[in-house]
């Protein structure tokens, strides 16, 4: 049997939760969940989530409606 894949996820908002909850999770699970795109308004916490995530900046969004 094949291992699972691990699970490709957006994350709406980076502030503390999105960072420190899911982002950290995600950072030390990389086997089960892994961010490629994320929506958050504050431009400095979208760009310090998308460095950790090694998220292009064309996955990085302003807005939900953007995304």
């Amino acid at each position: 049997m094949s291992k699972p894949k691990s699970v490709e996820a957006v994350l709406l908002g980076s502030g503390y939760r999105g960072y420190y909850t899911f982002g950290k999770y995600a950072l030390q699970h990389p086997d089960q969940l892994q961010y490629v795109a994320v929506a958050e308004p504050d431009e400095r916490l979208r760009e310090r989530f998308a460095r950790e995530h090694d998220i292009d900046s064309e996955r990085c969004f302003q807005s939900w409606e953007d995304l």
